[in-house]
């Protein structure tokens, strides 16, 4: 993760993440009372972006946005799985 001041101050940063995450996908479903279920395991990247505002040099409030893409396969056919999130937060240094 990197953070880029965008104030005089440094009160105000950009963040920037990028890395690495392992998902399961499970897929089941029923017809006609005949149940079937498949999952599989895959790694994908990860990148985001967000604003960090410091509060003082312990306390600071975070908003981020994360992309995840996931490649995996089920019985030859592949599935591509892109997932978008956001959140915030309170974030405490010592």
């Amino acid at each position: 993760m990197a953070y880029l001041p965008v104030d005089d101050k440094g009160d105000f940063e950009l963040i920037v993440a990028s890395g690495i995450g392992i998902a399961e996908l499970e897929i089941s479903g029923s017809v006609s009372g005949r149940t079937a279920s498949v999952s599989d395991d895959a790694v994908g990247g990860r990148i985001g972006t967000g604003f960090q505002y410091r509060i003082n040099k312990n306390v600071s409030l975070r908003v981020m946005g994360r992309y995840q893409f996931y490649d995996f396969e089920f019985n030859g056919v592949d599935v591509d799985a892109d997932l978008f999130s956001f959140g915030g937060g309170i974030n405490f240094s010592f």
